[in-house]
């Protein structure tokens, strides 16, 4: 029978005093196709004794949370205050999400919708205020 290293560590580390807490990965679980079934069982039951951490890659917490990859990133990104918020339940994400600049002299037709939304003479009392601002 095969003997399993997680990440090369056994329980001891050789002089009688315990070596950290072995990390499972869930990379290296992922990657390890000839463990048994019994194997995994046991790597998984050392996790939830709290023998083993366990380390998921961003790809499995995202499945586990039901989230994208991309929306994790933009997470981590966020300040402690601005994540504070988000778990708080007053935003989202995508609040703090800087918004993409569109050129107007390519496409014209964000323009167009504000000007049929808001008027003439509104988008034209914007436009004078910011270049007064300047």
């Amino acid at each position: 029978m095969r003997t399993i290293h997680i990440n090369g560590q056994s329980n001891g580390n050789g002089n009688g005093s315990a070596s950290p807490v072995p990390v499972v990965r869930g990379r290296s679980v992922a990657q390890r196709k000839k463990l048994t079934a019994s194997q995994r069982a046991v790597l998984a039951a050392k996790v939830l004794d709290g023998t083993a951490a366990y380390e998921p890659t961003q790809t499995e917490m995202a499945r586990s949370f039901g989230v994208s990859v991309p929306m994790i990133g933009a997470a981590k990104k966020l300040t402690p205050l601005a994540q504070q918020a988000v778990l708080g339940g007053k935003v989202r994400i995508g609040h703090f999400a800087k918004p993409k600049l569109v050129d107007l002299q390519k496409d014209d037709s964000v323009l167009r919708v504000l000007i049929q939304r808001h008027g003439v003479n509104h988008i034209v009392d914007v436009a004078a205020a910011m270049e007064a601002a300047e």
